[in-house]
């Protein structure tokens, strides 16, 4: 880049920094993002506001040519169960905030006028308080619930090509890890496998 543009882009990136850190990203994902900016910038040579469309596309489908999938994140849609929607929404009516569903804040007063999503720590310390109160008393984790709703799409019957995009697999043989933590998993397969069979009739020669 010439003086001029990095000028620009200096003054870019630092709005793009400040933007993220009045939304209360951790420094982690600020620093990924603010990493990924500059990636774009350093591969066309100027700054990422002038970029085309065509531009982008070419950019991804060098990082897919030359990465690990593992390194390239894409966004994708995954279903979003009725019940769950429902959920959301008992939940924002408590607050109702503008623009946001989870707003940072110790009270629905404090999440109305809040600024910035709620945080990472703030979530995991709710969630440990709501273990203790059902009597949990495994240690557990929010990305336990991951796992969780994976093994129980494959008891539902729900196909593992479908279970690994919902998952965001890279690997199928990660989303078969949860056949082999489902017990009712392979006790249906008996049964499928047995009514199967059953619906063979078999003609023995005279």
């Amino acid at each position: 880049m010439n003086k001029a543009q990095q000028k620009r882009f200096n003054s870019l990136y630092q709005k793009h920094v400040s933007a993220l850190i009045r939304q209360g990203k951790a420094a982690t994902l600020i620093d990924l993002y603010s990493r990924a900016v500059r990636r774009i910038s350093s591969f066309f040579d100027c700054p990422p506001d002038t970029l085309r469309l065509e531009q982008f596309e070419a950019y991804f489908e060098s990082l897919v040519q030359t990465h690990s999938w593992s390194t390239v994140k894409v966004d994708r849609n995954v279903t979003l169960p009725k019940a769950t929607l429902v959920a959301m929404r008992l939940y924002w009516a408590t607050h109702r905030h503008p623009h946001l569903i989870f707003p940072h804040g110790r009270n629905p007063a404090a999440q109305r006028l809040a600024t910035a999503p709620m945080d990472r720590g703030g979530l995991q310390k709710s969630f440990k308080a709501i273990v203790l109160d059902v009597g949990i008393h495994k240690k557990i984790t929010i990305h336990t619930l991951r796992h969780c709703y994976g093994t129980l799409l494959t008891e539902a019957g729900v196909g593992l090509r479908t279970i690994q995009h919902e998952m965001g697999h890279e690997c199928p043989k990660t989303t078969a890890l949860y056949t082999q933590l489902s017990m009712r998993t392979e006790q249906d397969a008996h049964k499928r496998i047995n009514g199967l069979m059953g619906q063979l009739r078999i003609l023995w020669g005279q």
